[in-house]
């Protein structure tokens, strides 16, 4: 009996050796394998293969393979696989977390900077390490208001403060304010959720003022001076003040909180300096806060930091200039625009950074809501086009003018009314991508070129097509740009666009107008179709002692004596100002920011052209303070 007994039991350790034996021979496992095939990291691999292949495992490498390699190899993502494999099970919220982690990477593709990948990375980080179920409650929330909720609040970097804001925020009654709150970040700035702003958020209707109190006593417990400047924005002087001062007002607080920026935020709103007109820098800072590109654009890095530091330099530089000009209470056209010509012509060669500053002078220090662009297709329309999108992040209107003349002149003034609609096609449909909100389908083309004659009818039926073909390819407003010639001369069919936009000097080119004869060429373009909004398309005057006289007709340069002189420039920009601010009309653009060199004009351009800005001095010259005194609101 006691061999019998051995011999069996010989016999079945014999078994048991020889099954493990094979199953050590018997190579990586299926998880294992499915691993490498999708290129996880080895030493995720040794983890992984201690699951059982089922499809929960398959979902989970999957989702790990989508993950960036700096994800995959740190140290809490290897922990949360750890996890998941001490029981080979793995559960609905294990599942969540990973798939949570790969839609915030996946956010974050392509989409940022590699500096600001970091938050992306701390939160899909933190999604792994954290084991609380409101977190995934909070992302299914997020999921369910928007995308771009899911990357803001992404991008900014999640943590347990964060995950509480946002479950509470899911709380809220008004889903208005939820999503407007989550694609913002309001009131989670500086990551803390206070009693106060949850009051806020669940009645801001009621709360407005109070919060904007809260958040303002904030900023002048740390500086007394940057909280009396803030009060003087036109902003915080709105009779009803909107959500997005709270907004702007928690960004700026947050700026001021931050010690490594704060003599930087000082001198941007010139600390210790009296002024009467509120720091133009500042205002721009809170627009850009209060237009959401406040995260994006730090005031103090890049074209940011360049554009805003060179407005708190002008405005210390010509603090006296700012302040003592009376502003003209006359009631202003809706349309305060500038016309910005030469960079598109190619005659002044300026960096992004220098025309981003053109811009925010015309805004934040002249008081411009709008500008023109000339955009010269097909060769230089790229350069229009980058141009808008600039011109947009300053928070001015676009008139985009298609306006090919000054380089087809030369080229083919026989062009077809057929190949300029093509070009023009394009060229519309451009303008519609880029939210431009003013489309001029031609400038003064019959001076041009010789298809285009307005002494017959093929000038009206041109811009007929003109109109015809933008209308097909942009969804905005569409003009035509003429030159002030006798309305039936003119020959232009008004009736299928939305303004009218002739140019009209205060000249006859032989000499200055009276006011009377101004305000009655005016009149005659007001009253032809009194339903359609005029937009005087130029005015202005060449700095010289004969610009009154000359007008718009700057080629009598080539043959007419003139004498250089900023001051009649002045004079004379005034006196057109003066009637067009009293004409009730929809909008004017004056003629125009600066002018470069350009040989082929017969005369120095940049000394004695129609720019109010001296390109070569880099200055200001003493038309810019009067158009500042119409223009500027105080």
């Amino acid at each position: 009996m006691r061999m019998r007994r051995l011999l069996n039991f010989l016999f079945s350790a014999l078994i048991l050796f020889s099954f493990s034996i094979s199953a050590c021979q018997s190579g990586p496992s299926r998880a294992e394998t499915y691993a490498r095939e999708h290129n996880i990291l080895e030493q995720n691999i040794v983890t992984l293969s201690q699951l059982e292949l089922d499809p929960n495992a398959q979902s989970l490498i999957d989702q790990l393979s989508l993950l960036p390699p700096g994800v995959q190899s740190n140290e809490k993502t290897l922990n949360y696989l750890k996890e998941i494999t001490a029981d080979r099970k793995i559960s609905e919220n294990e599942l969540s977390r990973m798939n949570i982690a790969r839609k915030i990477s996946k956010l974050s593709e392509g989409q940022v900077e590699p500096g600001q990948y970091v938050s992306y990375k701390a939160g899909i980080l933190y999604v792994l390490s954290n084991k609380n179920p409101n977190l995934v409650r909070a992302y299914e929330y997020l999921q369910t208001v928007s995308d771009k909720a899911l990357s803001r609040m992404a991008s900014f970097g999640i943590d347990d403060n964060v995950t509480d804001y946002i479950q509470f925020v899911s709380t809220l009654t008004d889903r208005d304010i939820a999503v407007y709150a989550l694609e913002n970040r309001l009131c989670i700035e500086d990551r803390n959720l206070t009693e106060q702003e949850k009051k806020f958020l669940q009645s801001h209707k009621q709360n407005i003022t109070e919060m904007l109190d809260y958040y303002l006593s904030g900023i002048q417990a740390i500086d007394q001076e940057l909280a009396d400047k803030i009060k003087q924005l036109p902003y915080m002087k709105e009779k009803a003040p909107a959500l997005k001062n709270v907004e702007a007002l928690e960004d700026i607080l947050s700026l001021a909180s931050d010690t490594t920026n704060r003599s930087n935020l000082e001198t941007l709103y010139g600390k210790g300096t009296e002024r009467n007109i509120w720091p133009v820098a500042l205002e721009r800072i809170f627009y850009k806060a209060f237009d959401n590109e406040f995260d994006e654009n730090s005031p103090f890095e890049g074209t940011e930091w360049y554009v805003n530091s060179k407005l708190a330099e002008f405005q210390q530089k010509y603090n006296k200039e700012m302040d003592e000009a009376n502003p003209v209470e006359d009631k202003k056209p809706q349309v305060l625009g500038i016309n910005y010509i030469w960079e598109m012509i190619g005659s002044l060669k300026k960096s992004d950074d220098d025309i981003n500053l053109d811009y925010a002078l015309m805004r934040w220090v002249l008081g411009a809501n709008a500008v023109k662009i000339w955009g010269l297709s097909p060769v230089r329309s790229d350069i229009a086009f980058n141009n808008v999108k600039l011109a947009h992040e300053e928070g001015l209107v676009v008139w985009l003018e298609y306006c090919p003349v000054y380089i087809l002149e030369t080229r083919n003034p026989d062009i077809s009314v057929e190949s300029y609609c093509g070009q023009l096609a394009g060229f519309a449909q451009q303008a519609e991508r880029l939210g431009v909100e003013v489309l001029v389908v031609g400038h003064e083309v019959d001076v041009h070129l010789k298809r285009f004659d307005y002494k017959t009818n093929a000038l009206r039926e041109a811009v007929d097509e003109m109109v015809k073909v933008a209308r097909q390819n942009y969804s905005g407003l569409i003009t035509y740009c003429t030159w002030d010639g006798p309305w039936d001369v003119c020959n232009i069919n008004w009736e299928p666009m939305d303004i009218i936009h002739p140019q009209i000097y205060k000249s006859d080119t032989t000499r200055e107008l009276t006011d009377s004869e101004y305000i009655n060429i005016i009149n005659k373009w007001k009253n032809k179709m009194p339903r359609k909004p005029l937009a005087n398309s130029e005015f202005g005057s060449l700095t010289i002692s004969e610009g009154a006289s000359i007008g718009g007709w700057n080629d009598l340069l080539k043959t007419t004596p003139y004498h250089y002189d900023t001051q009649a420039q002045a004079d004379f920009v005034e006196r057109q100002l003066k009637v067009l601010f009293k004409a009730d009309i929809y909008g004017i653009f004056l003629q125009c920011w600066d002018e470069g060199v350009n040989p082929a004009a017969g005369y120095d351009q940049s000394e004695v052209g129609y720019g109010i800005w001296d390109w070569r001095d880099d200055e200001p010259k003493p038309s810019f303070w009067v158009v500042y005194k119409y223009y500027r609101e105080r």
